[in-house]
């Protein structure tokens, strides 16, 4: 089996460039960080509900 030596370079560059660490985004402080995170957590409670809502229908 041959394997041309420009699919090892580019599977090397590749794997390289995979970053598993995950980033929290950019904000502008903490508070509000605190405010999007809880923000989402009342985003996911108010879908939850509508989901209940349209399986009892």
């Amino acid at each position: 089996m041959k394997i041309n030596a420009g699919w090892i370079v580019l599977a090397t560059v590749m794997l390289a460039g995979c970053d598993s660490r995950t980033h929290d985004p950019w904000v502008q402080n903490d508070d509000y960080l605190k405010e999007e995170r809880s923000r989402s957590a009342q985003l996911d409670e108010q879908l939850d509900r509508r989901i209940q809502g349209q399986a009892e229908r």
